[in-house]
C-alpha cells in the first residue's frame, strides 16, 4: 500500500512516458502504451 503510494507520488512528479508516442503511460504499462503497442506490424 506504502509501495503504490509513494510510486503514485513519484510519477506526479516523473511521469513515465511512452518511448514511441511520449504520451503518459497508465498503470500496467511499462515501455510502449496500448494504442501504440497495436499500431506496431507484425513480423516473423
Amino acid at each position: 500500500m506504502v509501495r503504490t503510494a509513494l510510486s503514485d507520488f513519484v510519477s506526479l512528479i516523473f511521469p513515465r512516458t511512452c518511448l514511441a508516442c511520449e504520451q503518459a503511460l497508465s498503470r500496467g504499462e511499462q515501455h510502449i502504451c496500448t494504442p501504440c503497442r497495436t499500431a506496431l506490424p507484425y513480423t516473423d
